[in-house]
């Protein structure tokens, strides 16, 4: 399965991109919050949005803070 981790350049996101790797499982990518100096971790891509990180993945784990959280409209 291809996870991505939304908020990947945190101390959780980089954890959850351990685990998901030690699960046997591929890290799809990731974001980083707009303007971090971070360094991803070697071979997982950074994607620009939480929409190309989906488009790359199986699923996805949003780790970012609740202030980068986009307002989600009713259907």
């Amino acid at each position: 399965m291809r996870i991505g981790v939304a908020g990947l350049g945190g101390r959780m996101g980089l954890l959850l991109a351990d685990e998901i790797a030690a699960a046997g499982h591929e890290v799809a990518g990731g974001t980083l919050r707009p303007g971090s100096s971070r360094t991803p971790p070697p071979g997982i891509a950074i994607l620009p949005d939480l929409a190309a990180l989906a488009a790359q993945a199986d699923a996805v784990i949003d780790f970012t803070h609740a202030s980068a959280a986009q307002p989600h409209a009713a259907a």
